[in-house]
């Protein structure tokens, strides 16, 4: 019979169910530990980020990299004024339910984006990558954001031109912020295929 249980990182609430099991049924208290640890552990929040629910904020923490154990149920992401110049293929995949990604204030690059950067995050409603070091709309990486995307802001990017079409796989876009980018000329093409 087991008479105590590690537990350091499961809440007051949980220890106290935990408690009541051992004492009902002994047998089964192995399988319900482990099964409350896991869940805590797949929810933690990553070192030195602050986490609220479902809010992931590893904002001005000066990191060069994404964190690698960002919880998978995150649907808010701010990773705002750090360092990170790039961000690796699949660097967010995992994370299904992220709707909200912050990256604005670093120093991202085009050549730091690589085609699948954004691959897996299938619910993602809004982008923010103002004030990075883009110089060209990142088409192919949208790409992978398109079905649910409503919200894109390039806005403090030195982007001087838009593509014909740039925006056309983003059909449910609604909003696109490109303040401060010193665009010389923006032709209605490029905005063509897009339902509004």
């Amino acid at each position: 019979m087991i008479n105590s249980v590690d537990v350091t990182c499961v809440p007051a609430v949980t220890m106290a169910l935990v408690k009541d099991v051992m004492a009902c049924a002994p047998s089964g208290v192995l399988w319900l530990a482990s099964l409350l640890l896991l869940s805590a552990w797949t929810h933690a929040c990553p070192h030195p980020c602050k986490c609220a629910g479902t809010t992931v904020d590893c904002s001005e923490l000066d990191l060069g990299t994404i964190p690698d154990d960002i919880p998978r149920n995150t649907t808010e992401l701010f990773l705002c004024g750090n360092k990170l110049t790039s961000i690796p293929s699949g660097g967010f995949s995992g994370l299904a339910n992220l709707t909200v990604l912050y990256l604005d204030r670093n120093q991202i690059t085009n050549e730091g984006l690589p085609r699948n950067a954004f691959q897996g995050l299938r619910s993602l409603k809004e982008l923010h990558l103002t004030s990075n070091s883009l110089t060209a709309v990142p088409l192919g990486q949208l790409k992978a954001v398109r079905r649910e995307l409503v919200f894109l802001d390039l806005s403090e990017n030195s982007i001087l031109q838009i593509p014909t079409g740039a925006f056309s796989s983003l059909r449910r876009l609604r909003e696109l912020k490109l303040r401060k980018t010193g665009l010389q000329q923006v032709l209605p093409e490029s905005f063509s295929g897009m339902d509004r």
